[in-house]
């Protein structure tokens, strides 16, 4: 009896020291850019550490005087037993560029490497909006480690649809309250007004008849099937064409001229004359002659007939030029030579487009997609800071190519800056100045800046 109770103390002692000792080192979530960023609030990939892990954020100075950082998870043991480690006393000189690590700090609770090293921390819920997943057309829907901070009056959404690559996708990220609590057909039949985080309708095509939920809450837009879905969904009326069969083929436009007539005209001669004439020779009584004559009946018939015709124009489906990358009606050329501003719009003039016009969010992650990898795999040249876009200042005034004014926008932090003298928009690479493929303004000068075109599709 004093075994069992003993043993029985034991694993309740046992129990509770795993439960606390566990508890205490629960993963925790922290924003990881290990390469550098102009600032910690411009890391744009969260990740979950391990279990003895913590976030830290560390910055750097390179020998021409500009400061980066770079973030992610460390031991505990290398951050120290409080969850912080101060700066060193001296600077070390680090990485083959010869920039001097200037400030380390670890923090143990969720995202907190927001902020850190003289830089501010993420404001509480109630000052800012969610922390929202934030990618473009992924193929698994939990499969999206990019983030974004929203404005205060947005939500996270996630939006299920036929995409580019694969039949169905996943894109996430900011969306306007006010379109979340709207109808299936208000959110369908919505234009873009406001400054950003609204569907245009442009994406209306790619929503139909698929799923759109919204959550109010930090990362919780990874389900699209959750309860908290504000918009219906709404399916487009099958269209079906008649095609000729001697012309197989995906047309856009079938148009069938069908003509048929038919006329039988019958003449029928009823009549039937029959004479027989008989004549006797009493000078020859063994010779008779007799004679018969018939008239048959003729019966004439004649049909015409109009044959069925069948009459087919098609249009063939637009594509883009091979150069060029389709997002729903539009082609985009992404550069890889160095141009001015001006020199770039000429370029794609001549290429039947402009410097590109980014109209909202999910426009704009495509771009951000469709360059991302070639950051990623060190494929992108050090002195590229980053792509002209079509934005540029005109009599104080921000407007397109095409002179609309620019209304969607996703400035850097204290961007636009230094009017009349940098007056056209670039999106900068990470690591350049704002980074975070953040806009920013810039000078027209040689040497930096690769461009992106645009152009319809007809």
């Amino acid at each position: 009896m004093i075994f069992i109770l003993y043993f029985t103390d034991v694993s309740i002692l046992t129990l509770i020291f795993t439960t606390v000792f566990q508890g205490s080192l629960a993963a925790i979530s922290c924003f990881s850019c290990p390469d550098r960023i102009a600032y910690p609030r411009d890391c744009p990939f969260v990740t979950q550490c391990g279990d003895h892990e913590i976030c830290y954020i560390d910055q750097f100075i390179t020998p021409d005087g500009h400061i980066f950082y770079r973030s992610g998870c460390r031991s505990k043991s290398i951050c120290g037993l409080n969850g912080k480690r101060d700066a060193p006393g001296v600077r070390r000189q680090v990485g083959e560029g010869g920039e001097i690590k200037t400030c380390e700090e670890c923090c143990n609770s969720d995202h907190c490497n927001y902020g850190g090293c003289g830089q501010p921390a993420l404001p509480p819920m109630g000052k800012r909006g969610p922390i929202c997943y934030n990618c473009f057309q992924q193929q698994i829907e939990d499969g999206c480690n990019k983030v974004t901070v929203c404005p205060e009056d947005c939500e996270c959404h996630i939006m299920r649809a036929p995409g580019v690559q694969y039949d169905l996708a996943y894109t996430t990220g900011c969306v306007r309250k006010s379109t979340c609590q709207a109808s299936g057909h208000a959110v369908v039949g919505r234009g873009m007004s406001e400054h950003n985080y609204n569907l245009a309708p442009r994406e209306v095509e790619k929503r139909a008849g698929f799923c759109f939920t919204c959550c109010p809450n930090d990362m919780c837009n990874r389900n699209c099937s959750m309860a908290h879905s504000h918009a219906a969904s709404t399916t487009a009326s099958p269209t079906s064409t008649s095609v000729s069969s001697s012309m197989a083929s995906s047309t856009a436009t079938t148009t069938n001229i069908i003509s048929t007539a038919s006329t039988t005209s019958k003449t029928t001669t009823p009549t039937s004359t029959q004479s027989s004439t008989t004549a006797s020779t009493p000078t020859s009584p063994t010779t008779s002659a007799t004679t018969s004559t018939t008239s048959a009946t003729t019966t004439s018939t004649v049909t015409t007939t109009t044959t069925t015709t069948t009459m087919s124009t098609t249009t063939a489906t637009p594509k883009c030029p091979s150069d060029f990358k389709q997002y729903l009606n539009h082609c985009y050329y992404f550069s890889t030579e160095i141009k001015y501003w001006r020199e770039a719009g000429q370029i794609c003039k001549v290429k039947g487009g402009y410097l590109v016009k980014i109209e909202d969010q999910l426009e704009e992650n495509f771009i951000r997609s469709s360059i991302q990898p070639l950051v990623d795999n060190n494929q992108m040249p050090n002195y590229v800071w980053g792509y002209y876009i079509g934005a540029h200042l005109v009599q104080g005034q921000w407007q397109w190519s095409d002179g609309v004014p620019v209304n969607y926008t996703n400035w850097g932090t204290n961007e636009p800056d230094n009017p009349g003298e940098q007056n056209f928009g670039l999106i900068f690479l990470p690591g350049h100045y704002v980074g975070d493929y953040k806009w920013g303004s810039h000078k027209d000068m040689q040497g930096t800046s690769r461009y992106i075109c645009e152009k319809d599709l007809i």
